[in-house]
């Protein structure tokens, strides 16, 4: 029984320091994240700086919408808390990582109490595992303490909180300036159409109206002369008179 619980505890371990990695590399992929993030000659996908680009959005709203100060570290915790490891979400994840121990300790806590109740003694199979469970589970800690999970989310946190708050307003006013002065080109050049687009339309109402005015003085000409080409009755009348 002794044998199975320090095979248990030896499976354990691994799995510490597997989940710690794992956390370790999530946290690495958000920093490579903001790193991108702020270099703008960077190739970047969308799915590397999609939780920086999330926490900056969801900032700009809250603090256009809200009169009060934002709870920017709250908000960074809640999107952390969402991520995915893989297929495992990170919080289970960092919870094997740094709860795994306890685990480790209560089954030196067990293998203790199987020896005393069975009254085993101080034999080589009794010291050999109890020591091994002891140093294994020491070694753990040391691990945990010298990878310091704990500290190093608290550090991310705060590059993160601070780029937010502070770093990316200055960074976005140039944007925003470039924003502005598209918009006022385009007004202008929109502005530009419409009054050529309106002269060209008074230009052509303009020839039409010469080009009618023409037609009707062809018109009065070309009736003007037919009407000289006939005899009026006037003009037979005063005939009549002359020959009388």
């Amino acid at each position: 029984m002794l044998i199975y619980l320090l095979l248990f505890e030896v499976i354990l371990a691994a799995l510490i320091i597997l989940t710690v990695c794992m956390v370790e590399q999530k946290y690495k992929e958000i920093s490579i994240s903001l790193g991108l993030y702020k270099n703008n000659r960077a190739y970047k996908t969308q799915e590397k700086i999609a939780f920086i680009e999330n926490i900056i959005e969801k900032y700009q709203v809250c603090k256009l919408q809200s009169e009060d100060q934002v709870d920017l570290e709250s908000m960074i915790k809640s999107a952390l808390g969402k991520e995915q490891i893989g297929k495992f979400t990170y919080i289970g994840v960092r919870s094997i990582a740094l709860n795994g121990k306890h685990m480790m300790w209560a089954i030196i806590g067990l293998e203790l109490l199987i020896v005393l109740l069975n009254k085993l003694g101080a034999s080589l199979l009794v010291v050999s595992v109890m020591g091994g469970s002891i140093l294994l589970t020491i070694f753990i800690e040391m691990f945990l303490i010298i990878r310091a999970l704990d500290e190093k989310k608290e550090a991310l946190i705060t590059d993160v909180e601070d780029y937010v708050r502070n770093t990316y307003p200055i960074e976005s006013r140039p944007i925003q300036r470039n924003i502005r002065q598209v918009k006022r080109g385009k007004k202008i050049l929109l502005s530009k159409h419409q009054y050529q687009k309106k002269n060209f339309y008074h230009h052509i109402n303009e020839e039409d109206l010469d080009i009618n005015l023409k037609e009707q003085e062809n018109k009065e000409n070309k009736s003007s002369k037919e009407n000289n080409g006939r005899l009026t009755a006037q003009d037979i009348a005063e005939l009549i008179t002359i020959f009388k």
